[in-house]
């Protein structure tokens, strides 16, 4: 429930949400300015980028695990 509500939390700034897209546009803009050859640089870029859309995976599956179980409360309650 903690990591739900943290991940909310940042969710909820606007500048955390700004910085992270802006990571990841930045991460595509850095791969579209390598030539097909440059294969190492490449994949680095992308396994960062698959790493920044990750952390944000987990991030939304922990709110909505937060979420399921409140709403499962609720009902418990009816």
């Amino acid at each position: 429930m903690r990591r739900g509500a943290i991940a909310a939390s940042l969710f909820g700034n606007p500048d955390f949400v700004w910085f992270m897209d802006h990571l990841k546009q930045l991460t595509l803009e850095s791969i579209s300015q390598t030539k097909p050859e440059q294969t190492p640089e490449r994949e680095k870029l992308y396994f960062q980028y698959r790493a920044v859309d990750d952390v944000l995976g987990v991030m939304n599956s922990y709110m909505d695990a937060t979420k399921a179980i409140h709403e499962r409360n609720e009902s418990e309650r009816d």
